[in-house]
């Protein structure tokens, strides 16, 4: 008999403005993290990224099912809330160079949305 481990994990990260530890906050990031191996076949498979800005407030929500590399991925923005409601797009995550081998990573997300019921789009 074969038994596989599964590893999950509940996150909660906070969304800088930059990479510096002064940097000014302004969301969080919430989801799962399922191990690699079992992540596509997962039912969650869903990241959440709340804004809380006067000029962005609202959420958005990314799936992400076709995580292949660990240092670059692109992930699709699947709707939102609030000032991001109805945003359709493309979420990319890079991990960024740690400065220290004892800090959890961090990431820089470049968003790339397109609104249907408005006439702009994220990046302007």
């Amino acid at each position: 008999m074969i038994s596989r481990i599964i590893f999950c994990f509940a996150v909660v990260l906070a969304i800088v403005v930059g990479p510096e530890n002064t940097s000014r906050v302004v969301g969080k990031a919430r989801g799962f993290i399922i191990s690699l191996e079992h992540f596509a076949n997962s039912a969650f498979n869903m990241i959440y990224l709340a804004f809380e800005t006067p000029e962005f407030n609202g959420s958005l929500s990314v799936e992400a099912k076709h995580v292949e590399d660990e240092d670059r991925q692109e992930l699709t923005v699947v709707g939102g809330t609030g000032y991001f409601a109805f945003a359709r797009g493309l979420a990319v995550f890079m991990q960024t160079k740690s400065q220290s081998s004892v800090a959890d990573p961090a990431y820089h997300v470049k968003l790339q949305l397109k609104f249907s019921n408005k006439s702009q789009t994220i990046p302007r």
